[in-house]
């Protein structure tokens, strides 16, 4: 297990492995150098969770997950990638200049008051178990992309603003993920995007 704290700079690929708890303090500042493995316009820097993290900040001491470059660009890093995880949880995080800021696949987690601005891709998820909750969406390319094979996820009291998608939900929903009181508004292209092979209504009655 090990807590950090302070700045924490990552160049390439750094995994929590099974069984190991990653607890990150408030305050925590996470720098991601932007390095080029392959030819694609995605930075390389990234933080595969396979154990288990507590990102839990505070409002005044959030925890920041960032560029290191000095002309901070969408892309400069890779993601924040949590997978076959029980029970993590991130609070008062800030997800900034990232191809995606956070992705969560087959795993529990709660996420509430975090911050997702300047990526591609706020938020991604697919097979999950989640909570997310009181949490800001904006000048993202995709505020929150989800697929949902079989998640269980409430997405409650968010806001998706400003970007060029605020809501993807790819292929297709069974309506599992529940959206309840977000404001889901003044994105640039599209609020909410249907997959193509969408057959069945979403309800999102009770959102802005």
């Amino acid at each position: 297990d090990m807590v950090w704290s302070g700045s924490i700079y990552i160049k390439g690929l750094v995994v929590v492995k099974h069984g190991v708890v990653l607890t990150i303090l408030p305050g925590t500042k996470i720098y991601f150098e932007k390095i080029k493995t392959d030819n694609d316009d995605i930075g390389d820097s990234e933080l595969n969770i396979e154990g288990k993290v507590i990102a839990e900040g505070t409002k005044e001491a959030p925890i920041l997950f960032t560029s290191l470059e000095k002309e901070k660009k969408p892309a400069d890093w890779k993601f924040v990638y949590i997978s076959f995880n029980d029970k993590s949880r991130l609070s008062y995080c800030r997800f900034e200049y990232a191809f995606t800021g956070l992705q969560v696949h087959y795993s529990e987690v709660y996420i509430d008051n975090c911050i997702f601005e300047n990526n591609v891709e706020g938020m991604r998820f697919s097979t999950v178990k989640i909570i997310l909750e009181n949490s800001i969406f904006r000048n993202n390319t995709y505020g929150l992309r989800y697929q949902e094979r079989w998640s269980e996820a409430l997405i409650r009291n968010n806001e998706f603003i400003q970007n060029d998608f605020g809501v993807f939900c790819v292929m297709r929903s069974e309506d599992k993920t529940r959206f309840l009181n977000n404001t889901i508004s003044n994105n640039k292209k599209y609020n909410f995007i249907l997959g193509q092979q969408q057959e069945e209504n979403i309800d999102i009655s009770s959102n802005y």
